[in-house]
């Protein structure tokens, strides 16, 4: 049985979810005057109490302020809901620990999480840091949600993230988004130059005499639109006026590499389609190569060179030593460092929409061409 105080808790509900999602989109900007009381009941079909209720809650909530001296009630400017901050950081981002593999790009979320959180700590800053599992739009996330939305500041190194902008903007958190996918314009980010990783990387190689240069990544980045690294290769092969070779697989994992790279190897053994070099799109891709082509008994880099990108801590440890581009970890911290500080002690929110460059790492896994191959 649905008793009259029930019903009128749900149109509270209503009200104030419709009141919360015109903030959040920036229906109603910081500093804005909503709709007078009776115009918001006759909008949403209810009498007076719902809505002088979800006013209310909001005010509480530091959304929604009535002012002195003027009528009606207005949209929090964003430095008001930042006063009642906690004056911390919160850092969000997929562990590693919910990857099958890993994760080759989790594993560097979650060292520019960590390099971030020291460097900060340093610096006296209070950081919280929230290992997540995404999941559909559901409970998890809201009450992860209402939890950061308490922080002054919130970090995230991953662009699945971006929908909770609004939300934790329109409640006076500042946000910076920090790491390898973070393409999207118009948010405070740091993101890696990816493109321009792959372009110095078909330099270096084509530098070394190579002419036949593979690109090996997974397949979904062969579908739709080409990601940055797959862009970077196309223009940097297309400059030098050499012909694309791609090698998709079906998944980016260390173990695709070698069953792809030991399924068509044994067939380029003497064959002029043989790539001279091949480059993978992270280092597990590269380090799975490695193994199938010398299973196959191609010697590396004698025969082939292989070369990856991200350097993986254990990268210089592989056999042969792996060539790779390097994320500039150093860079990233203090560019994100100097936000979050300027964050937490200025009124207005400093911007930041910056790529950092990656790094050419040369090791004993790449070589020039032998005499003969250069065709």
């Amino acid at each position: 049985m649905v008793t009259g105080s029930s019903r009128n808790l749900r149109k509270y509900e209503i009200v104030k979810e419709g009141l919360l999602a015109g903030i959040t989109s920036g229906r109603f900007g910081a500093g804005e005057r909503l709709p007078t009381v009776h115009a918001l009941a006759e909008q949403y079909n209810v009498s007076v109490a719902p809505v002088v209720q979800a006013i209310t809650s909001l005010c509480k909530d530091g959304l929604v302020t009535r002012i002195t001296g003027q009528q009606g009630v207005f949209v929090a400017g964003r430095g008001e809901a930042a006063d009642r901050k906690v004056k911390a950081v919160a850092i969000v981002y997929e562990g590693a620990k919910y990857q099958p593999d890993g994760g080759a790009s989790k594993l560097f979320a979650q060292i520019i999480v960590e390099n971030i959180a020291e460097a900060a700590r340093r610096r006296g800053a209070d950081v919280r840091i929230f290992a997540h599992r995404p999941v559909a739009i559901g409970k998890e996330d809201q009450e992860l949600l209402e939890i950061i939305s308490q922080f002054q500041v919130v970090v995230f190194p991953d662009a699945s993230y971006h929908h909770w902008t609004k939300y934790l903007e329109a409640q006076g958190s500042r946000v910076l988004f920090v790491g390898t996918n973070n393409a999207y314009p118009g948010v405070n980010r740091l993101w890696i130059d990816l493109s321009g990783g792959v372009d110095a990387a078909v330099d270096h190689l084509a530098q070394l005499g190579h002419r036949r240069i593979a690109y090996m990544d997974s397949f979904e980045h062969y579908v739709g639109l080409p990601n940055d690294k797959m862009a970077g290769y196309c223009r940097a092969m297309s400059r030098h006026k050499l012909p694309a070779m791609l090698l998709p697989l079906e998944d980016g994992h260390q173990i695709g590499a070698y069953r792809a790279i030991a399924r068509i190897a044994p067939t380029w053994i003497d064959s002029r389609d043989m790539p001279t070099a091949i480059l993978a799109g992270n280092d597990n891709q590269a380090a799975g190569a490695v193994l199938a082509l010398q299973e196959v008994g191609l010697r590396v880099p004698s025969d082939i060179s292989v070369m990856g990108m991200d350097d993986r801590p254990d990268a210089a440890q592989m056999s042969p030593p792996l060539t790779t581009i390097a994320i500039d970890h150093p860079a990233i911290t203090d560019l994100a460092l100097n936000w979050i500080i300027q964050s937490m002690e200025q009124d207005t929110i400093p911007t930041l929409d910056k790529a950092v460059p990656m790094r050419l790492v040369v090791r004993q896994s790449t070589a020039a061409v032998k005499q003969g191959e250069r065709h």
